[in-house]
């Protein structure tokens, strides 16, 4: 029988994903200054993250980079 190695699974944050609560978080800010927009991802390897944000009710998108990678550009819209 082979050794095990007892190790844990890496964190998600780890694997390239941000954790929903720091995007809610992120949210909650952008709600507190509607209309102004911010960069909230740099170097995504993927034009979709915009998406975790849209389901918050932000507005999002995305902006390719001269190396390939994107930037997640997103904000809360302004009532009316």
């Amino acid at each position: 029988m082979s050794d095990i190695l007892w190790k844990a699974p890496p964190n998600r944050a780890l694997r390239g994903r941000r954790p929903s609560q720091m995007i809610s978080d992120i949210a909650l800010k952008l709600k507190k200054r509607p209309g102004k927009w911010a960069l909230v991802v740099q170097g995504a390897k993927s034009p979709n993250g915009t998406a975790s944000w849209k389901r918050r009710g932000c507005q999002a998108t995305s902006s390719r980079n001269d190396d390939g990678t994107f930037d997640i550009y997103a904000r809360y819209p302004e009532a009316g």
